[in-house]
């Protein structure tokens, strides 16, 4: 019985000295804390122990998580964007397919075209007698340069498109071309140099404006529709494809006239917009600019 009173009296004179050294260690931060505070350069904070400690807890709450009023500010803007977007999002319909594009816009462009080309035939007295079998290629590689350039176009406003569909125009723009060369090496065996004289071709000028004003709009239009990385590469096919429609419709009341007027005048001109229109594209198609302004406004 002395025994056990004598170790019970020996366990609490060890908790009473565990108290004692806890008491001195936690008194003895405190003095540090506050020792620190008034070193020269180091602003006071005026923190204990006891409450950095409070701090924490107050940080913290019941599920151990920050909470949401010691967040940074950049989480809450974030947070904030989002739900700005999703606020003021408005469904937008995704984009058909290229092929799928091309059809419309080639539909709405040759019904155009068809209507003019009929009414300048009509004016004119009708078709010519006879077509040659070289004609009916010429006009097969140009629809089918118009039909290649328009889903190259098409094809480099989609972001991850393979680049190699903008090569697609070259094998029928080659085709076109060669037949038009051959027309000239024709003309030169059959008229001499007379098959290679060049005359300026005005009244040609304005039925290509006619001709052209519907394709060029709505390949415009269109090609904003997508996102112009290449805003060059786009706008210079889009005139190609454009050029092409309407050459298409200026070839058949032009059945007449020596290659080398098609050539230069036809041919040489859809390839010379093109290259100019490859210059201003970045002016006309700025996606990025759109993309910019469209942030700012949600902003």
């Amino acid at each position: 019985m002395l025994a056990s009173r004598c170790g019970s009296h020996s366990h609490a004179h060890d908790f009473v000295a565990t108290a004692q050294k806890v008491t001195a260690v936690t008194a003895g931060m405190d003095v540090c804390l506050k020792d620190e505070a008034r070193l020269p350069g180091v602003e006071s904070s005026g923190v204990t122990f006891s409450k950095g400690m409070a701090k924490i807890a107050n940080e913290y709450g019941s599920s151990g998580m920050i909470t949401t009023a010691e967040m940074p500010r950049t989480h809450m803007d974030l947070d904030h964007f989002i739900q700005q977007l999703a606020e003021r999002a408005r469904p937008v319909a995704r984009l058909l397919a290229p092929w799928r594009r091309t059809a419309l816009w080639l539909a709405a462009s040759l019904l155009y075209v068809g209507i003019v080309v009929a009414a300048y035939l009509w004016a004119d007295g009708g078709l010519p007698a006879s077509m040659e079998p070289r004609l009916v290629l010429e006009l097969a590689a140009i629809l089918a340069t118009a039909v290649t350039a328009a889903i190259a176009a098409f094809s480099s406003v989609i972001p991850g498109r393979d680049r190699r569909f903008l090569l697609l125009p070259l094998i029928p723009l080659g085709v076109w071309l060669a037949t038009l060369g051959h027309g000239c090496l024709q003309d030169w065996r059959v008229l001499g140099m007379a098959g290679l004289q060049l005359r300026a071709d005005w009244d040609c000028a304005v039925p290509a404006l006619i001709v052209s004003a519907l394709p060029a709009g709505a390949m415009l239009l269109m090609l904003r529709r997508g996102a112009p990385l290449v805003p060059a590469v786009s706008l210079a096919l889009g005139v190609l494809a454009t050029g092409a429609v309407a050459n298409l419709g200026l070839r058949i009341f032009h059945a007449g006239d020596l290659s080398i007027q098609i050539l230069v005048w036809h041919g040489g001109g859809a390839v010379v917009v093109s290259m100019i229109a490859s210059l201003v594209g970045p002016r006309v198609l700025r996606w990025r600019t759109w993309v910019t302004r469209a942030c700012s406004a949600l902003a």
